[in-house]
């Protein structure tokens, strides 16, 4: 069965519906099932975290086999909700993309300090009312082997065995994982840090999918079948505005005698980046909330 695994959402629900309907579609015109895994990070930064997290519930119960990974984001709503310090947690999450999440579900944030037991009520109250939400983040799994490859939010600690592998590592890891050209035993598909091409990489033992949906309007999928990668698929928004799918082609950083990929991929030219003018939504950068991060943390 064919694997499409999608890169960070980051709220842009108009894009993941986009990229979903279009899955659905192509299923239908190939007669081929599919299933979706999502890496992770469907909240935040982006203005419709509410509504992209309806989607992932919904293509989990109509996809079947289909897996949301834990993001890194994802952590930051359940350690607000299991927190003996929310006003520390709470801010935590707002300084990291928050605002607009709590925005989505219904929530003014706090304009000053004496604001903050407020927030955490309505924001409690916001999450409660949507249980399955809570529900879906707090079943989501760490990682998902199959096909011969690792799925996997953020990245892998090398020299560390997969049962080794801690969920602090799988959620959040940067530069000990992308830096070392480490080899797993298999290649692992990951999102949590913006490439910087702003299209998917292959690298020789690791696949980057997270091209910043929130800001540039791409929102990629990597598709794998029979245990190879045979395509990238990406949103993008026309001059008009109208959101639409496409194959596009990766950027290619491997050396000889790394990762197989299909031959399909030696006939694509490059693609120029381009700006789509999407600039990322406002998060708690306000003096007054470093602030009081500060405060709360110190």
């Amino acid at each position: 069965m064919k694997i499409l695994a999608i890169g960070d959402v980051h709220g842009r629900a108009d894009l993941l519906d986009t990229l979903l309907s279009h899955l659905r579609k192509d299923s239908l015109r190939t007669s081929k099932p599919y299933r979706v895994i999502f890496l992770g990070d469907i909240i935040d930064r982006g203005p419709q975290s509410r509504e992209a997290m309806d989607l992932v519930i919904s293509t989990l119960r109509d996809v079947p086999g289909s897996t949301l990974l834990r993001g890194n984001h994802e952590d930051f709503v359940l350690k607000f909700l299991e927190s003996f310090n929310p006003e520390y947690d709470l801010m935590n999450w707002m300084s990291n993309g928050g605002v607009a999440a709590a925005l989505s579900y219904g929530v003014a944030p706090a304009e000053h300090l004496g604001e903050l037991p407020r927030m955490i009520t309505d924001m409690t109250a916001a999450l409660e009312a949507h249980p399955s939400h809570v529900a879906v983040m707090q079943n989501a799994q760490h990682r998902v082997v199959d096909q011969g490859h690792v799925f996997v939010h953020a990245g892998l600690r090398p020299d560390v065995s997969f049962s080794g592998q801690s969920p602090y590592d799988m959620t959040t890891i940067r530069s000990d994982f992308l830096d070392l050209d480490y080899d797993f035993g298999m290649p692992v598909i990951h999102g949590h840090t913006v490439t910087a091409s702003r299209l998917p990489e292959i690298h020789n033992y690791r696949i980057a999918v997270d091209t910043g949906a929130e800001e540039t309007g791409f929102l990629t999928a990597v598709s794998i079948e029979d245990g190879a990668v045979q395509s990238f698929i990406r949103t993008s928004i026309s001059e008009t505005g109208t959101i639409e799918v496409d194959d596009v082609p990766p950027k290619d950083f491997r050396s000889a005698g790394s990762l197989e990929m299909p031959a399909v991929f030696a006939a694509f030219e490059r693609y120029p980046l381009r700006s789509l003018g999407h600039s990322r939504p406002e998060t708690w950068s306000d003096p007054i909330y470093s602030f009081a991060s500060s405060r709360l943390s110190g």
